[in-house]
């Protein structure tokens, strides 16, 4: 065989091999578009979305809301008293006190003595009795101290009902009411939850401390004693007809806050201004608009794309 037939002959060869790679390629190429239009075709009877762009998140409707704040403090039970002052008979220089603050004492028991004399006369040192049975509530005069006959040298409660008093920050002074209504319990029964109503609210604030002292009535229970300690929860401000979020939905954008509102099924920033908190929520003063939805569940970012689940 000559060497031109040779030639020929390879590249027949040569030919037949390419055209063989080809066909296979194309066959491979196809049946792989097949395979994806099949299964694109089953995601979609299946309701499937075969948008892979898209993020799931979950939304809040806004709505007015009420924002309710719960104050847990400590407080002590005591007991409900009537104060009264008791004087002297006579003017003259304390010489004894006998009582001090929250002791008991019986009618007719002596709490001090008034030594009456004048210069130039002397007289008889006076005992000072209590009018009623009671507790010593204040001690108001000091040994060597001047009286006359209608100073007061203590007062004395009548044991009454048992009550709870708490002393708040002043900052409360605004939001605390006379009837609002409380819960506590106590170290003894920290599972059993007990009511109590705001019954007075001093007119004075310590100066030393800022507070100022709530007393709440409680209904009668044998279990509760007086000095026992308790605690209290008790309403220190209502807020009505305000927008909420949770706060984990409000992030921050170069330092202010922001949200992300559905248009479009696109997520938007919206720049919010927030006010108090409670429970993880928080209220928005600005920013957002009633019936509005705003993601709280997904991270999203400007323009992100959106599938809403419940």
């Amino acid at each position: 065989m000559s060497n031109e037939n040779r030639k020929l002959t390879f590249d027949r060869i040569v030919t037949l091999i390419l055209l063989a790679v080809i066909i296979v390629l194309a066959v491979v190429i196809l049946m792989k578009l097949v395979r994806n239009a099949g299964d694109v075709d089953m995601t979609r009877r299946q309701g499937g979305d075969v948008r892979s762009n898209e993020i799931s998140v979950m939304v809040q409707n806004m709505e007015k809301e009420t924002f309710i704040q719960i104050t847990t403090i400590g407080a002590e039970v005591t007991n409900a008293l009537d104060s009264y002052s008791l004087t002297s008979d006579v003017g003259g220089k304390v010489t004894e006190i006998l009582v001090e603050k929250n002791q008991s004492v019986s009618k007719g028991d002596i709490i001090a003595y008034v030594d009456p004399s004048v210069p130039g006369a002397e007289y008889k040192v006076q005992p000072v009795v209590s009018s009623l049975s009671g507790v010593i509530d204040d001690v108001k005069v000091y040994v060597g101290q001047t009286i006359s006959s209608s100073t007061a040298i203590a007062s004395v409660g009548s044991v009454g009902e048992l009550e709870i008093t708490a002393k708040l920050p002043e900052r409360y002074l605004s939001t605390i009411k006379v009837g609002m209504e409380a819960t506590f319990t106590t170290a003894a029964w920290p599972n059993d939850e007990m009511k109590a109503t705001v019954k007075s609210i001093s007119s004075t604030v310590n100066t030393s401390n800022r507070t100022f002292t709530v007393t709440l009535t409680v209904d009668p229970d044998e279990r509760l004693k007086a000095g026992m300690y308790v605690t209290l929860s008790l309403t220190t401000d209502i807020e009505e007809g305000v927008l909420m979020l949770p706060t984990t939905a409000i992030g921050t954008y170069i330092n202010d806050p922001c949200v992300y509102v559905v248009e479009d099924g696109k997520a938007t920033r919206r720049l919010v201004t927030t006010g108090k908190s409670e429970k993880g929520r928080s209220i928005i003063t600005s920013g957002l608009n009633v019936g509005e939805r705003v993601v709280v569940k997904g991270t999203v970012t400007e323009g992100s794309a959106l599938k809403i689940v419940e």
